[in-house]
């Protein structure tokens, strides 16, 4: 860590590395990039950082397990001051210091309730407990809406006064262009929480319906979506499902500009709704 003496505020990003998690820890790195703050960063290691290596100096690229940031933690604790946690875990070890957790995963308030299997169902619990015990009453919370507010405060016996609402993303404008009739875009990857067996069946009663053309955008790893329900041989003549794969988020943002209607791809909030 450079400057022996300086105090940084340690923004922990372990545990984001894709999807909307990833573009708005884009932006905030950007954005503090113009900020007189000294800043430390935990980056996941399956996090692809060249993107934004040229606005951070101070950073650690660790593995995403609770071992490795464990030890990270000790290693620095002397030269932080304060500590943002941007992936809803509580730090790993106990600090004397202000600490905000910037908290988004729903899932985690009832993860027996879910349309999930058995062994993810298992994984978000566990994930629950642990940040139950290892959060502290002197702990800020920072949501985006005050819907995960109302539940974090609930589920998670957090008092109201500790918990901050501050949605961020980029305010630049896409620009305006044509619409392409009749098309859908639904933004999410092939996880079972992201309902696309209701959704490929409900196209195929729509189309059965109307008789003009309709279409949906699909961005789905392309080996995933070859070998899914989204190939069948019976898809009515009138539906095509497109899937544009893994894309940018720019051109994602041109997909969606040209799509005349955006499905949101999750029954749970997450950090893609400030997105959307």
């Amino acid at each position: 860590m450079t400057g022996y003496n300086k105090k940084y505020v340690l923004i922990d990003t372990t545990y984001i590395n894709s999807g909307g998690g990833k573009v708005l820890l884009d932006i905030l790195v950007k954005a503090l990039w113009r900020s007189n703050i000294d800043i430390y960063y935990f980056f996941d290691s399956r996090n692809n950082i060249k993107k934004i290596n040229n606005y951070i100096e101070n950073y650690k690229i660790i593995s995403p397990s609770e071992t490795e940031r464990k030890k990270s933690y000790k290693d620095i604790i002397g030269n932080i001051e304060s500590i943002i946690c941007f992936g809803n875990i509580p730090p790993p070890i106990k600090v004397d210091i202000k600490v905000s957790i910037y908290f988004h995963n729903e899932l985690l308030f009832n993860p027996l309730g879910l349309n999930l299997c058995f062994k993810d169902k298992i994984k978000l619990l566990i994930k629950k407990y642990y940040l139950l015990f290892n959060n502290n009453k002197n702990y800020y919370w920072i949501c985006q809406t005050q819907n995960v507010a109302t539940k974090l405060q609930k589920f998670f016996n957090i008092k109201q006064e500790k918990i901050e609402i501050f949605p961020f993303y980029n305010s630049d404008q896409s620009e305006v262009i044509n619409k392409e009739p009749d098309t859908f875009i639904y933004p999410a990857n092939f996880s079972q929480h992201k309902n696309h067996d209701r959704l490929f069946k409900a196209f195929i009663i729509a189309a059965k319906k109307i008789n003009r053309k309709i279409k949906l955008y699909l961005t789905i790893d392309a080996k995933l979506f070859k070998k899914s329900f989204y190939n069948k041989d019976n898809i009515p003549k009138n539906l095509d499902f497109i899937n544009i794969g893994i894309v940018s988020h720019n051109e994602l943002i041109d997909y969606i500009s040209r799509a005349e209607f955006l499905i949101f791809p999750s029954l749970n909030e997450s950090f893609g709704l400030l997105l959307i």
